[in-house]
């Protein structure tokens, strides 16, 4: 189970002022095959692309992707 962390990535507002949340990683997450994880990188980074729109991006866009292996 892959677990997102973001710090400016989540801080992104839309052109409605509307902020990135952890809610759309999450449903990024959700939409996730589980296959490669660079593809769930590629779904966040499309993710976040759509929702600011044509707002300027605001700061970097920071995140990692930890994939936790049962013991």
């Amino acid at each position: 189970m892959p677990t997102p962390a973001s710090s400016c990535a989540t801080e992104q507002h839309n052109p409605e002022g509307a902020t990135f949340s952890y809610d759309r990683i999450t449903r990024a997450v959700d939409a996730w095959d589980g296959n490669d994880i660079r593809t769930l990188k590629d779904l966040i980074l499309h993710e976040h692309l759509a929702f600011r729109d044509s707002h300027p991006q605001e700061d970097d866009i920071t995140f990692f992707l930890l994939t936790i292996y049962p013991p």
